[in-house]
């Protein structure tokens, strides 16, 4: 004990003597610096070079653990399964205990952590693994609740929750859900389960192989994003792009968070950079962040409740508008943020409705336009002048060609009748007049959605694999954009926010119908009676809203003289005559960009 306070006496006397600024909350200098470079008001002249540096943060909470730890894991059958596969893996010098349970939920589990079990209480470490079991906790709040309740007891241990890998269908879209909520959380680290499971479709068929994939991570002190591809970082600070004075402030962890969460709930890679791009420039997307105050410094919901100035992710203006709506103890929490703001475009909030903002926002098919609508009708600022819109537009591109896995076109236009390329998080394929109705790339139909299913199996054959009818079931990620086969007229566009998710039924000039469904909730922007073109953009696919199965787009074409598409589903479609689409779809696939 004595050596740790004389090796912090020593560190403080260190920092005095080259004239560091003391801060009044615990932060290493390497994050510190990160925090200067990535936000808009950062001198935009910082030099780009090939590396940069770093320094050694030795509070005993950031430590890596490469010597003896302690990992206390809260979890069910799984977690259980997990305890002596992760003591082997992590070595001998690890301790490894936990509290766990077969068949448990979440809310048992934050019964345990309010109870503060000793394990708990010491561990560096903690992994949750709760979620597969579904009630009424497995809600943002839920999660909330279990992180309060474990930092109540242990302010400094890391938090590790490990994503739901479920394939029984009764399971998969409240996974689906789950993970999105939790990819999108401050606070934790989501580790990816991409395991193999057992003939139960619920427990992983080899714990060593899942506890080697999880020690890793938590030995590494680093996340397994799963679907998210690598990261790589920019030490050096930010950079003009396009010739513009502006900078492209993309590398901190809360840009990505915002982007996947609005991902989540349907929207498209489009909008969701246009959304984060607005929040760079108005708070570098930090949520305790009050306007007039420099990056990094933390302005608590209790101490900006009452300000008249601007506070939060988008600045809310005044700062009471969502500090009263969500409750001044959760409104400092990025996740609630995002929620209220989601709410607001969605028209689900009692007051401070952005509907009109959130229904202009649906409208737009580029980055470009997304990121000015948002400005222009959501954010309002009193700058409206096209070099301003110009500058979030180009923040949301920096933002869209970082997290969405392609490059972004400038400028306005609609590039959905593009043969390929474009944005969307993919490109656009059209093979003898058809169009593939989906903007995405091969790399993302070979991979599947986020429970592993794909496609065909994987194995795209050029007859009909749908279970019941000639159909097609396209396995993608949720937020994957929908979009038009065949040019025609819009004789149904349904947003619901029911279990099977929104669709629309489109006519070709020679009568025949084209049917699009599992489409997220109000992500339709499209309208009866209105004219499209091939490309155009009809929704995005649904994470939650998938008649119980996983995210995927539904697609068919009811044979003629069937004027629109029959109302029926499963085995009941077989008395009517569909068209077998597996072979233009197979063959439009393959024009996709890789």
């Amino acid at each position: 004990m004595k050596q740790r306070i004389a090796a912090i006496l020593l560190t403080a006397l260190a920092l005095i003597s080259i004239q560091q600024p003391i801060l009044g909350y615990t932060i290493s200098q390497s994050d510190l610096d990160a925090i200067r470079r990535n936000h808009p008001f950062y001198d935009p002249n910082a030099s780009c070079s090939s590396s940069g540096s770093s320094s050694t943060n030795t509070g005993e909470s950031d430590s890596e653990p490469n010597g003896p730890g302690k990992l206390f894991i809260i979890g069910d059958s799984i977690g259980s399964g997990l305890i002596g596969p992760l003591g082997t893996e992590l070595g001998a010098n690890w301790s490894v205990t936990g509290d766990t349970r077969v068949g448990r939920p979440l809310s048992e589990g934050i019964t345990v952590a309010k109870s503060a079990p000793e394990g708990l209480k010491n561990a560096q470490y903690i992994l949750v693994v709760l979620g597969t079991n579904p009630d009424n906790k497995m809600t943002q709040a839920g999660i909330n609740e279990m992180l309060s309740a474990i930092t109540t007891n242990n302010s400094t241990a890391k938090i590790f929750w490990l994503r739901i890998n479920v394939t029984r269908e009764d399971l998969v879209a409240n996974a689906t859900s789950f993970n999105g909520l939790l990819s999108s959380t401050s606070g934790i680290t989501a580790l990816d389960n991409s395991s193999i499971l057992a003939g139960d479709g619920v427990h992983p068929s080899n714990y060593t192989e899942l506890a080697k994939s999880i020690a890793s991570n938590i030995s590494s002190g680093s996340s397994n994003q799963g679907n998210t591809g690598s990261q790589s970082s920019n030490p050096c600070g930010p950079c003009p792009i396009n010739g513009l004075s502006g900078v492209l402030p993309v590398e901190g962890e809360n840009a990505e968070r915002a982007f996947k969460f609005f991902l989540s709930v349907g929207y498209t890679p489009e909008w969701a950079a246009g959304i984060v791009g607005n929040m760079i420039a108005e708070s570098g997307v930090e949520p305790q962040r009050l306007q007039n105050t420099a990056s990094g410094v933390i302005t608590p919901a209790s101490e900006a409740v009452n300000s008249k100035l601007g506070w939060g992710l988008v600045q809310w203006t005044p700062a009471r508008k969502i500090i009263e709506s969500v409750g001044v103890d959760k409104a400092d929490d990025m996740g609630v943020q995002l929620d209220f703001l989601y709410k607001q475009l969605e028209g689900q909030t009692s007051a401070y409705n952005e509907k009109s903002a959130g229904d202009k926002l649906k409208q737009t098919t580029t980055v470009d336009d997304a990121a000015k609508i948002f400005m222009t009708k959501y954010e309002r600022p009193k700058d409206q002048s096209p070099a301003a819109q110009e500058k979030r537009a180009a923040l949301a591109r920096g933002v869209y060609d970082k997290y969405s896995g392609v490059s972004s076109p400038t400028g306005g236009g609609n590039t959905s009748t593009s043969s390929c390329g474009g944005s969307g998080g993919g490109g656009v394929a059209t093979v003898d007049g058809f169009t593939f109705p989906l903007k995405t790339t091969k790399g993302v139909i070979t991979k599947g959605n986020e429970v592993g299913a794909k496609w065909c199996d994987g194995n795209f054959p050029t007859t009909n694999c749908h279970h019941d009818y000639e159909a097609g079931d396209i396995m993608v990620p949720a937020g994957t954009i929908v979009i038009a086969a065949k040019e025609g007229t819009v004789i149904r566009a349904k947003n619901s926010a029911g279990s099977c998710g929104s669709s629309v039924q489109i006519r070709d000039s020679s009568g025949q119908v084209y049917y699009y469904t599992h489409m997220a909730n109000n992500s339709v922007p499209v309208t009866e009676g209105q004219q499209v073109s091939a490309g155009t953009v009809l929704g995005s696919v649904s994470a939650n809203q998938h008649c119980n199965s996983s995210p995927h787009l539904h697609f068919d074409m009811p044979a003629l003289p069937l004027s629109s598409r029959p109302s029926c589903s499963g085995a009941a479609c077989n008395s009517y005559s569909f068209l077998d689409v597996q072979p233009i779809l197979v063959k439009s696939y393959q024009a996709l960009p890789e």
